[in-house]
């Protein structure tokens, strides 16, 4: 295989990182997420029920978690109305796995390359080994879903 100039500087970029662990600030601290804005992996979705369902279902477990709505179905209707924005986590240098999202007081685990500490990059706390877990990021819309995220937010993330 021959190796261009192109090639040989991305590979020097990629080593000389230095990642480490730097803090659990939440997404409006770490980002400036405004509220009532969710970030979800993949492209724009416009209109915004363009999304897949098992990420509308994560979405509607953020609002509840936000105080945005008292209820799932709630949250369903507040999603459905267009009060909600939706923009790509990559966007704001956040990875989010699968059908998560990110809410503006969720907390994340932030990366900093120790030779260039300003050099970031978040991803939400996550919970659940396997697709049989409550996690809201398999897609859950359930009581023990959103009971994980308190818990990861409240507890964990400290």
């Amino acid at each position: 295989m021959d190796v261009t100039a192109n090639d040989s500087q991305s590979i020097e970029q990629l080593l000389s990182v230095a990642p480490a662990w730097s803090g659990t600030p939440t997404a409006s601290d770490a980002i400036g997420l405004a509220t009532h804005t969710l970030l979800h992996c993949g492209p724009p979705a416009d209109p915004h029920n363009a999304l897949v369902i098992p990420t509308l279902n994560s979405a509607a477990i953020a609002c509840v978690y936000e105080g945005w709505a008292n209820t799932l179905d709630e949250a369903d209707e507040l999603i459905e109305s267009g009060e909600i924005r939706f923009e790509p986590a990559q966007d704001h240098n956040v990875a989010t796995p699968m059908a998560a999202v990110v809410s503006q007081s969720m907390r994340m685990i932030e990366i900093s390359d120790l030779n260039a500490p300003s050099h970031r990059a978040y991803a939400p706390i996550n919970g659940g080994g396997t697709g049989g877990d409550p996690a809201a990021r398999y897609g859950r819309k359930t009581k023990e879903a959103l009971d994980l995220i308190r818990f990861l937010n409240d507890e964990v993330a400290d």
